[in-house]
């Protein structure tokens, strides 16, 4: 999330609930992706804590589901920590692959950072999309979380983000979440299917377009709205800082 009053609001409201205290959030802190928070957060002395990471609310739910499940708080970190392994299981399931092809490494924010192939990814996505095969729990799960995600897509990243703004533009029809290092996904849960992207220099650029693309292709997203979505994340034509043409992106498929 963008860091906005709302992302941090809710990340607290969690911690709240569960009784956890801030403190125990082991993400790391930065100043908010979105321009002006991050000025007014300058501006006004706003310490940089844990609860302003773009993660902080994923942590905010390990955390209390480690203090709902009896579990430990210290160590939720930990790919061993039984919330890591509940997690590492879920995504299994999700992708359809036993746990020894699901391969960890670290994240940016600490957490453990799960891999699976590309094609594994995808088949995840369309799982939560459409997740009646999955056990009862899972599936319910999936679909209230993929329900809210639709409802209120702006608590999914936030101001002027990609994510955000195509959710809003699919009018619900997609589930959509990017990823570091070049990586988006997009559930579409009506026809059971979903992408998976991976950009190899991990810029977040490339992705834009081709999301964009395959979606008018699929007519999930109609041609006024993708071009739209184009003009404000991913135009063709690209400027310098001097708002000179220097070149262009177009899909090549």
């Amino acid at each position: 999330h963008n860091g906005e009053p709302r992302h941090l609001a809710t990340a607290r409201s969690i911690l709240a609930k569960a009784g956890i205290p801030e403190s125990a959030l082991q993400c790391g802190g930065h100043r908010s992706g979105n321009a002006d928070v991050a000025f007014a957060q300058r501006r006004d002395g706003v310490p940089v804590t844990s609860i302003l990471s773009n993660c902080s609310g994923k942590h905010a739910g390990m955390l209390a589901a480690a203090s709902y499940r009896g579990e430990p708080l210290d160590g939720y970190l930990e790919l061993t920590h039984p919330v890591q392994q509940a997690i590492l299981d879920h995504v299994a399931a999700f992708a359809g692959l036993p746990r020894d092809r699901v391969f960890a490494g670290v994240d940016g924010c600490g957490a453990p950072a799960l891999a699976l192939p590309l094609v594994a990814m995808a088949r995840s996505l369309a799982t939560f999309g459409a997740p009646a095969a999955l056990p009862r729990p899972l599936a319910d799960a999936a679909l209230r979380i993929g329900a809210a995600m639709r409802t209120h897509p702006e608590m999914v990243a936030g101001e002027e983000r990609f994510d955000t703004d195509l959710m809003l533009a699919a009018k619900g029809r997609v589930i959509a979440k990017a990823g570091a290092e070049g990586v988006h996904v997009t559930a579409i849960p009506d026809r059971r299917s979903a992408l998976a992207i991976k950009v190899d220099d991990g810029a977040d650029r490339g992705y834009r377009a081709v999301v964009i693309e395959i979606l008018r292709r699929l007519s999930v997203l109609a041609d006024t709205e993708a071009d739209e979505l184009r003009a404000r994340h991913a135009p063709a034509v690209q400027k310098n800082l001097a708002g000179r043409p220097v070149g262009r992106i177009e899909p090549a498929f």
